[in-house]
């Protein structure tokens, strides 16, 4: 060992004999020029034993000193070297490590890669799901783009596209039924707007353009009914089954239409304001309060402009009264027929 006790010990030894050799010598030169004080002699052999164990002092020291800075040399130049195979050892292992943690960081690649791409199959399926099919289209592009799994997305666009395409015509099955339902409800306005709203969404779809002719169709047969029902409402005199058909009809017939009709329908209005008239003063005169109220007010309600109306309405307070109906209750002819309950106004 480059720090054994051993080490420069002939060295040492030679110093130590040397020293005590000097020493000595010094002592008797001074010991013998002390007997010999008298002569001069005596004086200089004094003199050069004491010069001599002077010498003898310093070389010891310096010798000693130099042994020590040795030792502290070699202490460091063993602790140096230790710490040089410590860091060649260090450098190996650190290799080995680095050579792991680089297989470690490919394994890890190589998970992480796997779950992201599961995470992205999940996203893609809630998306689709949720009938997000841009979302999903979106999501299915990065599956390949960015994790490369190609024939993977290729397979989940063709599903989801087969997905979007049985959405649709499900989506449109209902609202060309929605649409059907509206004719058949004679709401051509509502349905106007569902087509207009039908062929922005799908425009070359065959089925929503014919639904224009369509509710043509189911228009002219409405049409057809009620033309129908209001020539056997004329002919059996039945005045208020005509006039109600009369007022839905409007939004049906032509200008000319009208006009031809016009005659006959104000004859039917004519009739049907005296049957009202009628009822209102016999209920009057019976004392039934309530129906003589329901009767003024079809009257004010219909023929608002008629001068039996102005009459009836110059009545209402006093009728109000007698039927105990309270001045601050809003009342109609239809919430007096069907008895329901009148609106309150503070």
């Amino acid at each position: 060992m480059l720090n054994s006790p051993t080490r420069l010990s002939r060295v040492r030894f030679l110093g130590t004999v040397a020293v005590i050799v000097g020493g000595l010598l010094g002592v008797a030169a001074v010991v013998y020029g002390v007997t010999q004080l008298d002569s001069p002699q005596g004086v200089w052999l004094i003199l050069t034993g004491g010069s001599l164990l002077v010498l003898v002092t310093v070389a010891a020291i310096l010798v000693r000193l130099a042994l020590k800075i040795e030792s502290n040399t070699s202490r460091v130049y063993n602790q140096v070297f230790e710490l040089f195979e410590q860091v060649q050892r260090s450098g190996t292992a650190i290799g080995k490590i680095a050579e792991n943690t680089s297989i470690s960081d490919a394994a890890k690649s190589v998970a992480h890669r796997s779950h992201e791409r599961e995470v992205l199959r999940g996203a893609i399926y809630e998306e689709v799901r949720r009938e997000d099919f841009e979302a999903a289209f979106h999501l299915i592009d990065d599956l390949e783009g960015r994790l490369g799994y190609r024939e993977e997305a290729e397979k989940m666009r063709d599903e989801t596209r087969s997905m979007c395409a049985d959405a649709l015509r499900s989506k449109l099955r209902v609202a060309l039924e929605h649409v059907h339902k509206l004719m058949d409800e004679a709401s051509w306005d509502r349905a106007s707007d569902e087509i207009e709203r039908l062929n922005r969404l799908i425009p070359n779809e065959s089925r929503v353009k014919n639904l224009w002719h369509v509710m043509e169709e189911k228009r002219d047969l409405r049409k057809q009914a009620l033309m129908q029902t209001w020539n056997e409402a004329v002919r059996d005199s039945n005045v208020e089954s005509g006039i109600e058909t009369l007022k839905e009809l409007d939004q049906y017939i032509a200008r000319d239409e009208a006009q031809e009709m016009q005659e006959t329908a104000r004859e039917l209005f004519k009739e049907r304001l005296t049957q009202l008239g009628i009822t209102f003063q016999f209920a009057v005169k019976e004392r039934r309060w309530r129906d003589a109220l329901v009767a003024g007010l079809q009257i004010i309600e219909e023929f608002p402009n008629s001068r039996m109306s102005r009459e009836v309405e110059e009545h209402m307070s006093a009728l109000r009264t007698r039927a105990g109906i309270p001045s601050d209750v809003q009342v109609t002819a239809k919430s007096q027929e069907s008895g329901a309950p009148a609106d309150t106004h503070s």
